[in-house]
């Protein structure tokens, strides 16, 4: 049963009642934009075996806590699935980029954003809700920086290309045994550690230096706090 709270932020829970089962393909649960009427929703290919959901207030609090250390002017939604994704990844974010009066030549288009947690087999524990909760919200944070620097859209952006001079022997490489060394997901997974202060012991890059042991990248996350984030108020 979808379940979802209309204040900020948006968490979304999807159940059997909002699985589509197509006559071709397989069956999948749908993301909506917001910021468009009649846009076309996107599809998400599911296992149909039953499987468990993340647990749906931690994804709220984590969600709180991520909106509030790095704000955006975005629409973003927090998709919780019953189901595994068939791609078998933890969960991905996504941007549904709107085009009307924007050339792809001239940077990056308006665009809304969502979060999606896969179902799993076994239950999650916490401590994976916290970690996705922060790093698949990293990706938000490098798409919120290309857009407000005015960066073009593209497969490998000029932010990608900095971060990569910082990161050696990272790549835009993205696939089953490369998910380590993409330099999006080095970028989320900084984030999470040196801004968001998530589940911290937890380093998933072998062969390159965790960002507290990296001085380049202490350096480009504080110059990019100060430059685009709201630093949150001392506890």
């Amino acid at each position: 049963m979808r379940e979802m709270e209309e204040d900020s932020p948006r968490v979304v829970r999807l159940g059997p009642d909002d699985v589509v089962w197509p006559f071709e393909g397989k069956p999948k649960y749908f993301t909506r934009p917001l910021s468009k009427v009649g846009a076309w929703p996107t599809g998400i290919d599911i296992d149909p075996t039953p499987a468990y959901a993340h647990d749906f207030q931690l994804v709220r609090i984590n969600a709180s806590e991520m909106e509030f250390k790095w704000p955006i002017d975005r629409l973003l939604s927090w998709y919780i699935l019953d189901r595994e994704v068939t791609t078998r990844t933890n969960g991905h974010a996504s941007r549904h980029h709107i085009y009307e009066g924007t050339n792809r030549s001239e940077g990056m288009a308006d665009w809304e954003a969502w979060i999606v947690f896969s179902g799993k087999r076994i239950p999650p524990m916490p401590a994976m809700t916290n970690y996705l909760c922060a790093h698949e919200y990293g990706h938000i944070v490098q798409w919120d920086i290309e857009h407000r620097s005015g960066m073009k859209d593209a497969v490998t952006t000029e932010l990608d290309k900095q971060y990569m001079s910082l990161r050696p022997r990272s790549n835009n490489d993205y696939g089953a045994g490369r998910w380590h060394s993409n330099v999006g997901e080095l970028f989320a997974n900084d984030w999470r550690i040196l801004v968001a202060g998530v589940e911290k012991d937890f380093w998933p890059h072998p062969g390159f230096p965790r960002p507290d042991q990296c001085e380049p990248v202490q350096r480009f996350w504080e110059k990019t706090v100060a430059d685009f984030a709201k630093k949150p108020e001392p506890a």
